[in-house]
């Protein structure tokens, strides 16, 4: 009888999720969430544009500034987590140094997000008005609101 040897098929079967492929997912999840946040911005500032909603003219330009920022931010967080999908198939990878980049960027996030807070508190106390305060007061809700759901998101992953 004769036996018939057959080539390794260049198509491995999926190996089991590795805590990398995980933090790529996250990676991902992270961008398509703030994709769609930015998306609402888009909206938001395209609705002005057409005369369906008004928004007061500093707002609109804080919802242009924020959308900008927040395009610059997703591709390169996007397109970090892609490079190390496409990467790690063909070169052995430190799952660190995925972590050390996510946890930088976040920390990069929340300091800018910080700093914005202490500017709105110095304004306060340079040049108070209520409507500095009452917008300052908003920012801290959403602000606050926006950190302890990352505490919770951080807290079961």
């Amino acid at each position: 009888m004769t036996t018939i040897a057959t080539a390794p098929s260049p198509y491995a079967p999926p190996a089991a999720p590795s805590r990398a492929q995980g933090l790529v997912a996250l990676y991902l999840a992270i961008t398509a969430l703030v994709l769609a946040l930015l998306m609402v911005f888009g909206l938001l500032m395209r609705a002005s544009q057409a005369g369906v909603i008004t928004l007061p003219p500093a707002l609109f330009y804080q919802l242009l500034t924020a959308h900008g920022i927040g395009m610059v931010a997703i591709s390169g967080l996007g397109g970090a987590g892609v490079m190390w999908y496409f990467l790690s198939r063909y070169v052995s990878l430190t799952p660190g140094i995925l972590v050390a980049n996510l946890v930088f960027f976040l920390v990069g996030v929340v300091l800018v997000l910080g700093a914005i807070f202490i500017a709105y508190a110095v304004r306060i106390y340079v040049d108070y008005s209520d409507a500095l305060a009452r917008r300052t007061f908003r920012y801290s809700i959403v602000y606050l609101a926006a950190l302890f759901a990352a505490l919770l998101v951080d807290h079961y992953l």
